[in-house]
């Protein structure tokens, strides 16, 4: 009795026809998994810089036009002058660690917080702007550094200051390759409109 040869339409693949299929599979998948993987890198450095900057606006806010608090100031008011509403930019440090701390009519303000986390840093600048040296850094805000005042050299007529602030997302900071990719120096000018001595 003779066998009669399976109906092709039931034959299996080959290993050959394996191997070319998961060659070819390999060949399309490999780019596209780089490509999903760097847009998930993508998106991680907008969401963080969409955070600097609302940071930036936050700090802008607070340093420029100042804000209404719970305690009363030297004047008897609960309002701390921002620049914009004084004769001269205030003295002393204007930051707490890694958070914004601007005195003002003998009031605080501060910037934004977060639970305070540990970074360890590995190096001078590295991963914060901060970092002396390896480490540990307690950080709590999005302040890298002292804000930098100038009212004197590049001030007009002794009206105008300019604030330097660097800011920099310190979650992602300790994750990238390049910490530098979510530090934001801000630059901002304010004219100051009192006249009479600030309280």
């Amino acid at each position: 009795m003779s066998r009669r040869a399976a109906p092709r339409a039931q034959r299996g693949f080959t290993l050959f026809e394996l191997m070319a299929a998961v060659t070819i599979s390999a060949a399309v998948l490999a780019p596209a998994m780089a490509l999903m993987f760097a847009a998930m890198e993508w998106s991680t450095q907008s969401a963080s810089q969409i955070r600097l900057n609302q940071q930036a606006r936050l700090m802008q806010s607070a340093l420029m036009d100042g804000m209404a608090t719970t305690s009363s100031g030297k004047d008897g008011v609960n309002y701390a002058y921002g620049l914009r509403g004084r004769e001269e930019a205030p003295s002393g440090k204007w930051s707490n660690g890694y958070t914004l701390r601007y005195r003002s009519n003998n009031i605080w303000v501060e910037g934004d917080t977060f639970t305070t986390m540990t970074v360890s840093c590995t190096d001078v600048a590295d991963p914060l702007p901060a970092c002396s040296g390896p480490g540990v850094q307690q950080v709590d805000g999005y302040l890298a550094l002292e804000p930098e005042v100038e009212d004197d050299e590049r001030s007009v007529d002794d009206r105008t200051v300019e604030v330097t602030l660097t800011i920099v997302d310190p979650f992602e900071a300790q994750r990238l390759e390049n910490p530098r990719e979510v530090t934001e120096t801000y630059r901002l000018i304010a004219t100051m409109m009192r006249d009479e001595n600030d309280p």
